[in-house]
């Protein structure tokens, strides 16, 4: 407030120049716009050097030249503006005013001065609000109340605060802050702080009771403690809650492993939180859930597989003891003999063929399981291989009374590949689509080219497999459960034997399939090509390993076929069993 005062006087003394004697026509309308300018001006003088009045604008009762004698002399001594102290009784109205100088100069000395008279009551409103319980006072340089929270009571026939000790450092020039000060209005003791306001050479003081501050600082320390006491209780509540939580989770995922151990795998924990523990409980969960997958699949795998011995051993057995029965026989001529005894000879060897072909699954299943079913790669014909593989099973297909096709978009595609791998995949895929494709069906052995892999497939027009199945059909000692799939021998791990063999090239394997219309296998085998031997190119020698091996291929596919002719066998078997008991 004071600078912005101080602003329009030198606005004033800028405009007015130098010219002390001039007639005043431009003076005084400037003088008078001055004292507009600002709120609670009463009065504003335009003097010379000495101090003689030229031009004045408001009540000329204000001015009283011993008043301002002290600061035109601090002008002359080099100060470019002073602020007085509070200064009253002067006028014939109740007011107490406030001198505010600025000088004028000309090269360097004083020419004169504007002297504003403020009103000390307008000053206090722009004074900040403060605290009820706290009182504001504003000190001139004499240590005179010039404004406070108080101000209409103790602003009159006051005396000087000099003597006050906050006061006379603050006035000095540095800050004081006092606990125990007695009160400047009454006897009571306050808390204060006094400090200086350098510029103007005034001070400021703020108190406050200090009953009232201990009060305060007595319910804050109350508060803090019951906030510390409400806290704690409630951090042991949220504690015991919590370790409540944790020893029921901690005793539900005990209980489950307990009933785990005991044989019960169906056991879970069934915490659903997450946090730490609701996932420790969701893994064991998965866990159990694993646990009771595999438990079921080894219970199968121990049904498939004893249901897969005893039937062949029975048929053994049974064939023996028809023998035995035929070699003590004294009605059969020796040409009869040689015939019956050749025809059990021939089912001994389909059903050793069947043991065969689940006990070669099992060791290559457990090979695969420890990391060791590695194939053994090198370059061959891969058309040329499927095309071979295909023909050698044809007579075995149409005995069914089903079409076999092979079909190929390529001439010729050399790639690495293991040819006994290959030849487990087909013979699987085929004897799998000569189970389930009925007299009069087709299937489609076709291989296409795509870009840098090569697709095999093997098609079917049999009875399909269900849309919910087809997930799980390369799971291992899976099958089917369909009452159209019923009366079909199998172990459950062929599919996933061939899953194994695929993934050791690289390659992946699909399914399509409808109900009634039909299966699609499909395979996608990367090409790749050992050594420096071109893909593209089919001269020299690709192996120094025929391709297939007569002798050896029809014992695989006797092998694999082993379970479709079977049951044929079977009845020839009993029919034959059922004559010699009738005989």
């Amino acid at each position: 407030y004071v600078k912005d005062i101080w602003k329009i006087e030198e606005t004033f003394a800028d405009y007015i120049g130098t010219d002390l004697n001039g007639s005043g026509t431009a003076i005084q309308p400037a003088l008078q716009y001055a004292k507009q300018q600002k709120e609670g001006i009463m009065s504003i003088l335009y003097l010379d050097a000495k101090g003689k009045v030229l031009f004045s604008a408001g009540e000329d009762y204000f001015y009283e030249p011993l008043i301002l004698n002290s600061y035109i002399e601090e002008l002359n001594n080099g100060k470019e503006r002073v602020i007085g102290n509070l200064t009253g009784n002067l006028m014939p109205y109740d007011k107490y005013v406030i001198p505010v100088l600025y000088g004028i100069r000309n090269q360097g000395e004083l020419s004169g001065m504007v002297a504003a008279f403020v009103d000390a009551e307008k000053l206090a409103y722009n004074m900040p609000n403060i605290n009820l319980y706290r009182s504001f006072l504003l000190l001139d340089r004499d240590g005179m109340i010039v404004c406070s929270s108080k101000f209409k009571d103790h602003i009159k026939n006051q005396s000087s605060l000099t003597d006050n000790t906050g006061v006379a450092k603050a006035l000095s020039g540095s800050v004081e802050k006092t606990v125990k000060e007695k009160s400047v209005f009454d006897d009571s003791t306050n808390i204060s702080v006094d400090y200086p306001i350098s510029e103007f050479g005034w001070a400021i003081k703020i108190s406050s009771p200090l009953g009232r501050v201990q009060s305060f600082h007595t319910f804050l320390a109350i508060q803090s403690f019951s906030l510390l006491i409400a806290t704690f209780i409630l951090a042991i509540l949220v504690h015991v809650l919590w370790v409540k939580k944790f020893l029921k989770s901690t005793f539900a995922v005990k209980l489950a492993a307990t009933r785990i151990m005991e044989g019960d795998y169906s056991a879970r924990t069934d915490i659903r939180s997450e946090d730490d523990i609701g996932l420790i409980a969701t893994a064991f969960d998965k866990m159990a859930e694993s646990v009771e997958r595999w438990t079921a699949a080894k219970t199968l795998l121990f049904t498939n597989i004893s249901h897969e011995l005893k039937t062949p051993v029975n048929v053994i057995y049974a064939s023996v003891q028809l023998i035995e029965s035929y070699r003590h026989s004294r009605d059969l001529t020796l040409e009869t003999y040689q015939n019956k005894v050749s025809r059990q000879m021939k089912i001994i060897r389909q059903n050793c063929y069947r043991i065969m072909r689940l006990t070669s699954n099992l060791i290559d299943i457990g090979r695969h399981d420890s990391g060791f079913l590695k194939p053994k790669m090198e370059n061959y014909d891969i058309v040329k291989l499927v095309r071979d593989i295909s023909l050698s099973v044809e007579r075995y297909v149409e005995a069914k009374e089903i079409e076999l096709i092979f079909h190929s978009e390529l001439e010729s595609q050399i790639m690495a590949c293991d040819p006994d791998m290959i030849e487990r995949i087909l013979l699987n895929l085929i004897s799998n689509a000569v189970k389930f494709t009925d007299r009069n069906g087709m299937i489609t052995v076709s291989i296409e080219d795509d870009q840098d892999k090569i697709i095999l497939s093997v098609q079917d027009t049999g009875i399909g497999i269900p849309q919910d199945k087809l997930q799980s059909i390369f799971e291992r000692f899976k099958q089917v459960d369909d009452p159209y799939h019923l009366n079909r021998d199998g172990s459950g791990i062929g599919l996933s034997l061939v899953n194994a063999f695929v993934d050791a090239h690289g390659g992946t394997i699909t399914v399509v399939s409808e109900e009634s219309k039909g299966t699609t296998f499909q395979i996608s085998f990367p090409i790749r090509v050992l050594g420096n031997s071109p893909a593209n190119k089919q001269e020299g020698p690709i192996s120094k390993m025929p391709l297939v091996s007569p002798p050896n291929s029809v014992n695989r596919i006797n092998i694999e076929f082993s379970d479709i002719y079977s049951l044929y066998d079977e009845e020839m078997m009993q029919e034959d069993a059922w004559k010699g008991e009738a005989s």
